[in-house]
């Protein structure tokens, strides 16, 4: 695999903003496959979600989603016919289905999440928190996410980058790819496949 034209690196000061499906806020998103598709036709989408007052969740019929909490002390999740959900710990996956009506409650502030969404029957996927260290990864397509901080990347073949706080490299990696990092901070590692 030629990895230099195989990866990009998206900056979050560079990520487009547009407003949620249902207009109560605003999200950053990260990317969407394909490029073109609107938000009822994507397979598979990556964004992050500023919540700053209490609300209900845009609807994604069809469409699986993963949801963690990236900055703040999180929200209460209210289900229809459920028992709610608190999200509260900090990159720790929520995975649920689009379709399902919630109505968020923060907790204490405003916060900040991360949001993975595969349309079903399409595209799986999942995320994983990595450790400083070497990492033998597959997937089609593969971001790493930094959550905070500042982290630099090894890829193989002598690729280098350094992930500030919310950036990510995305990678094509059918063939898988060997990365290595190193310090105290977590990477988020979203593998989907399509």
């Amino acid at each position: 695999m030629n990895i230099h034209s195989a990866w990009r690196v998206l900056r979050a000061e560079q990520l487009p903003v547009m407003p949620w499906k249902n207009g109560g806020g605003t999200t950053q998103e990260i990317a969407r496959y394909p490029q073109d598709a609107d938000l009822d036709h994507f397979v598979w989408r990556l964004s992050m979600a500023q919540v700053g007052e209490d609300g209900a969740f845009s609807a994604f019929p069809g469409v699986d989603r993963q949801l963690l909490l990236l900055a703040g002390r999180g929200m209460r999740l209210h289900r229809e016919e459920a028992d709610a959900i608190v999200l509260d710990r900090l990159l720790t996956p929520l995975a649920f289905a689009g379709e399902t009506a919630i109505h968020a409650r923060l907790l204490d502030g405003p916060c900040r999440d991360f949001n993975l969404m595969l349309r079903r029957g399409q595209a799986r996927g999942r995320i994983d928190l990595l450790s400083a260290g070497a990492h033998a990864l597959k997937a089609r397509q593969l971001a790493l996410f930094c959550p905070d901080g500042e982290i630099d990347v090894s890829l193989a073949a002598g690729c280098a980058v350094t992930l500030m706080r919310h950036d990510t490299l995305l990678l094509d990696a059918p063939d898988g790819i060997e990365c290595r990092f190193e310090g105290g901070q977590p990477l988020l590692a979203v593998s989907i496949d399509y």
